[in-house]
């Protein structure tokens, strides 16, 4: 892979359903690499088409470029594009060569992919994706990850926030309508362990239908405005604060959750408790959330309260995992959350 194919696929990846035209794609490149020139994209794009990599679609008077996910050598291409990245990344930071050797003796059950990795070394932090084949042993499942990483982040002085996500699980956030953090996740993704997997995960979402887009633009739950939160707790089943007066974003129950608890007021954990109890919460992603905020005593409290007046299988595995992290439950006031629960007829 030439440089000039490295820099159009990975300019590309970072959203793979969006359509370009050739001067689009230049810019494109140019802003993510400092460099690009039309007549370079322009044969380039053109070669990787004949191979079956790229699409060219006719629109108006233009072309758009975009990547063809019904040919599996682009899946290999990616693959090989995400191993170039790798590479010129472990030259310059050391800390991820470190971490690279550490995952890599540990099980592989699927692909791994580390999260705007640059930004994130500067902090002494890692965000991990992990994504597990459907038929994985118990002995290996997500609880088992999260304690294996829980020991690399004190063995490497490094503070891990990983997602841990079953295939059905990456499926059903990727095709999700809402903004959630695994879509914002995936444009800034370096996949440093079975790219082949991811790519081909992502191209098996496609051939279902899954419209593949990625979103570049984070969410922070401490930036919803009160706006934002009131037109996705009426959205979810809870209109105490008043009707919902404007549109706004639609964000996933579990990123209003997380900027629920922000909001330090016993009236939005309430709220938080209702969300959670009326609504079936993907708990991966309310742990990765939770540990990425310092929410998680906060959420180990908020998530006791609502079991003890509504048990539920799945939410009591995720109180189990934070009381194995040693977390201790923060202090919620129950008898609001109770009060507040009945009133929503939740229980």
């Amino acid at each position: 892979m030439n440089e000039t194919d490295f820099r159009i696929l990975s300019t590309l990846s970072t959203n793979p359903g969006r359509h370009l035209s050739v001067r689009g794609l230049t810019t494109a490149v140019r802003a993510r690499h400092g460099i690009a020139h039309y007549a370079n994209t322009y044969r380039a794009a053109r070669r990787l088409q004949r191979e079956g990599i790229l699409r060219f679609a006719r629109a108006g008077s233009s072309q758009l470029v975009s990547l063809n996910f019904e040919s599996p050598l682009t899946t290999d291409s990616l693959a090989e594009m995400e191993l170039l990245k790798r590479r010129m990344l472990a030259k310059r930071l050391k800390s991820l060569r470190r971490l690279l050797v550490s995952l890599s003796e540990g099980p592989a059950f699927g692909p791994i992919a580390l999260i705007d990795l640059e930004r994130n070394a500067k902090l002494n932090r890692a965000e991990i994706l992990i994504t597990l084949p459907s038929a994985i042993p118990a002995e290996g499942g997500p609880d088992r990850i999260r304690q294996q990483l829980n020991a690399l982040e004190k063995k490497l002085n490094l503070r891990i926030d990983p997602l841990v996500l079953s295939q059905e699980e990456f499926r059903t956030l990727l095709s999700a309508r809402d903004a959630n953090p695994l879509k914002e996740m995936l444009s800034k993704q370096i996949v440093v362990l079975g790219p082949d997997l991811f790519w081909s995960q992502i191209r098996a979402s496609w051939a279902q239908g899954i419209e593949i887009r990625f979103d570049e633009t984070e969410t922070d739950p401490a930036h919803l405005t009160e706006g934002q939160i009131l037109h996705n707790l009426s959205r979810f089943g809870y209109e105490e604060f008043g009707p919902r007066l404007i549109e706004a974003q639609n964000v996933g129950m579990e990123t209003l959750t997380i900027a629920l608890l922000l909001r330090q007021d016993p009236r939005y954990a309430a709220a938080a408790a209702v969300v959670l109890a009326k609504n079936a919460a993907n708990y991966s992603l309310l742990l990765f959330l939770s540990k990425k905020h310092g929410m998680e005593a906060k959420m180990l409290g908020l998530l006791e309260t609502v079991d003890r007046h509504k048990p539920e299988k799945s939410r009591q595995g995720a109180i189990q995992t934070l009381r194995g992290a040693g977390v201790a439950p923060a202090a919620v006031d129950e008898g609001h959350v109770a009060r507040t629960l009945r009133t929503y007829d939740a229980l």
